[in-house]
């Protein structure tokens, strides 16, 4: 009986490591950037790719699909903090991008639609003071 429990312990620890290690996001190794596009072993890549500082920590966040940067990317300070988040449509900048100050404050405000840039853009001091604002058309 022992033995049956010892055996089912076993398969049961082998599906959790085999769901955890599923779950693991992709690094960008072997992703290639060329002529505008990523690839990964000679195809469009679609997916995930996630880069890390020298400490360990998770420099930025991109997602790619069909070869073209897509989805919501960010970036990261090696403290964790967030330097850069914003979102791709098929390779073209669009919606609101954001760039933070190392010390969390909001360091700029652009908002893009289908890679074109517009609105008004904003640039703040370390403080959060503003100290330019641009219209865009």
């Amino acid at each position: 009986m022992d033995l049956i429990i010892k055996n089912h312990w076993l398969k049961f620890l082998l599906v959790v490591m085999l769901i955890l290690t599923s779950c693991k996001n992709e690094t960008c190794k072997d992703v290639i950037y060329k002529d505008g596009m990523s690839f990964k072993n000679g195809s469009p890549y679609s997916g995930t790719c996630i880069v890390h500082h020298t400490n360990g920590e998770i420099r930025s966040i991109q997602k790619y699909k069909n070869g073209y940067d897509h989805g919501e990317w960010k970036f990261f300070y090696r403290d964790k903090k967030v330097h850069v988040k914003g979102t791709f449509i098929l390779g073209q900048k669009d919606g609101e991008w954001t760039y933070y100050h190392e010390n969390g404050i909001l360091h700029k405000e652009n908002f893009y639609e289908n890679g074109k840039q517009i609105g008004v853009w904003k640039t703040f001091d370390e403080k959060g003071k503003v100290t330019s604002i641009t219209k865009v058309n």
